[in-house]
């Protein structure tokens, strides 16, 4: 056995530039394939946790738009058991197709919670921040201006009244991600509270009813049965959350499924470029083989002397591969999953990062194994055979 370990360690000194150069053309493939996995599980995963750090509603309770439908009391509705926490949306009646909206506390602290992507929130009066979806719609920016016509009673002489709102920030807040189903799409504008305050009680708005409750979704069948049984079994509107996450999902999912497939593709390419690499690294370390033949090596010393580097090779392209994906990991998610991100920046996947690890090492090891053994070969070198190539073909 020390034999074996005096061949590897001094064929590994003697090329070792080679073999440093195998080990980070092996970590650069494995580092790609890993961001890639690394990418395509925080896709899939980043609008359920942009929920969940952004206390998402579970069930929202919408106004009687008409005779037609009912509506409990939001008093009635706060003293549900089911009810965690409550709070009130209010949506402004405009002559525009964009949904101008404010909110009284605690929505946007203890329930939707918006993520801000640019700019601040708004505070001074005709103030606004745009949804993200809107603002890419409307190609809107921080310092845009966006006129809306807000409407009076209906039963008023007021004609309406054109607000000019400057845009100040771009957020992202549950529910407004595509798709959606109203009229205004995911076209929302959020109000400073000076705004509300200018705009007095001349205008005219509804009254939206966002709730989160005690045990998240299995609480919804109960308490929508409690909202029926509030109006007395009438129609009655309300919008549950988990319904419209389950239609953005499938578009990040799509993405997060791209990822893994340019996962596996790169990992096929770079197996193979590897294999034709070590096969040449096997050719060149086989030129000494007929000399420790001739001093009582057999072929199966040398074979598992040449795995041990090869072993060695895999251990630092798996610690090369893993600091790549580290450092690649700002770059993922992609598409509607970024915005949704609660956490950017650097993400470390431990999950990824070590069964990646483990598979770098053994697809080293499956891929250098033939070629090793091929090169293995302890008997005297036929005559014409090629010489010892140079330092620059090494």
């Amino acid at each position: 056995m020390t034999a074996i370990f005096l061949l590897a360690k001094g064929e590994l000194r003697s090329r070792l530039l080679g073999w440093l150069t195998l080990a980070l053309i092996a970590g650069l493939g494995a580092g790609a394939v890993m961001t890639a996995a690394e990418g395509a599980r925080r896709t899939n995963t980043a609008y359920h946790r942009f929920e969940l750090a952004h206390r998402s509603a579970d069930v929202v309770v919408y106004p009687p738009f008409s005779p037609a439908f009912a509506a409990p009391t939001f008093e009635q509705i706060a003293r549900l058991p089911e009810v965690a926490v409550i709070g009130r949306v209010f949506l402004y009646f405009t002559l525009d197709p964009v949904a101008v909206v404010s909110e009284e506390a605690p929505v946007g602290t203890a329930v939707d919670r918006p993520k801000l992507l640019h700019g601040r929130l708004p505070r001074a009066v005709n103030e606004v921040s745009a949804a993200f979806d809107f603002a890419k719609r409307r190609h809107l920016h921080v310092g845009s201006v966006v006129p809306v016509h807000f409407a009076s009673d209906p039963s008023s002489t007021t004609p309406p009244r054109l607000v000019e709102l400057h845009v100040v920030g771009i957020e992202a807040s549950p529910g407004e991600f595509p798709p959606q189903s109203s009229f205004t799409g995911s076209n929302w504008l959020h109000l400073s509270p000076a705004t509300v305050a200018a705009l007095g009680a001349d205008f005219p708005h509804f009254v939206e009813t966002v709730v989160r409750l005690r045990n998240g979704t299995r609480d919804i069948p109960a308490f929508v049965n409690r909202l029926h049984d509030l109006v007395g079994g009438q129609p009655q509107l309300n919008a549950i959350r988990s319904q419209q996450s389950a239609d953005v999902q499938p578009s990040i999912h799509l993405q997060s499924v791209a990822l893994w497939l340019v996962g596996a593709l790169l990992g096929l390419v770079s197996l193979a470029v590897l294999s034709q690499l070590l096969a040449r690294q096997a050719h060149v370390d086989a030129l000494d083989h007929p000399t420790v033949g001739a001093l009582g090596m057999t072929r199966v010393q040398v074979w598992t002397a040449g795995m041990l580097r090869v072993l060695g090779l895999g251990a630092v392209a798996a610690a090369v591969a893993a600091a790549l994906a580290v450092a690649l990991s700002p770059l993922t998610p992609i598409g509607l999953a970024r915005v949704a991100e609660p956490h950017p920046g650097v993400m470390v996947d431990w999950w990824v990062l070590g069964i990646g690890a483990v598979a770098t090492v053994v697809l080293v090891a499956v891929v250098a194994a033939w070629p090793m053994w091929r090169g293995a070969a302890v008997d005297a070198r036929p005559a014409g055979a090629a010489p010892r190539p140079s330092l620059l073909a090494r």
